[in-house]
């Protein structure tokens, strides 16, 4: 109860840590240029934070191209009514540490605009949003782990109940077998003494 209690609490402190980054400015180097770019910080391994990424991708429908550590997703809807391509970047910054860049790809872009309505503040706002989206993914990864460990409790349960029923089978035949040997005794005696009285028997009449 009270590991379970704990598993809860922390995954709780989590998602309120993870919950509570918000998405800055930034640049990003691309095709040898420094392009402006949403970015935000995660205490979260740069591979998770990937596969969270393209999990929501994957979820709404789109596919990624990756090319020099870029992942491009192509013509991303999106409520400024505009022609985008999502280009991110996913860095990892320490062993469970990482930023992602975001910035957009299109004919009516500008990444360089900033204040509320621009291309940069929806992108900061995205970003911002889809740190829950890690939350969700860290949680369903530990419910995961924790689903296998079960099933693996279960599998060595089941094997030792195995285990126990077969050597209550092999105890009850052997003890069969122990009790058919008594027997076996019983009449074995039996025959040694009839026996046994024969030659006495023969003895005396000498």
């Amino acid at each position: 109860m009270k590991t379970k209690l704990f598993f809860i609490t922390a995954l709780f402190c989590l998602s309120q840590f993870i919950s509570a980054q918000l998405a800055r400015e930034a640049f990003v180097n691309y095709n040898k240029e420094n392009v402006p770019a949403a970015a935000i910080d995660f205490q979260t391994p740069a591979s998770d934070v990937t596969d969270a990424l393209q999990g929501k991708m994957k979820q709404n429908g789109y596919s990624p191209k990756s090319s020099g550590g870029f992942l491009t997703f192509s013509n991303v809807a999106n409520p400024l009514n505009k022609v985008m391509d999502f280009v991110f970047k996913v860095d990892k910054t320490g062993k469970n540490t990482s930023t992602v860049y975001l910035f957009a790809l299109g004919a009516n872009v500008s990444m360089g605009m900033t204040g509320p309505g621009s291309d940069m503040d929806y992108l900061k706002q995205y970003l911002t949003q889809f740190s829950s989206d890690v939350t969700a993914y860290l949680y369903n990864k530990q419910i995961g782990v924790q689903a296998s460990t079960v099933t693996d409790a279960e599998k060595k349960l089941s094997k030792l109940v195995d285990q126990y029923n077969s050597m209550q089978k092999s105890k009850q035949n052997l003890e069969s077998k122990m009790a058919d040997n008594l027997k076996a005794q019983e009449k074995q005696k039996a025959e040694l003494d009839a026996q046994r009285q024969k030659l006495n028997d023969m003895k005396t009449k000498q």
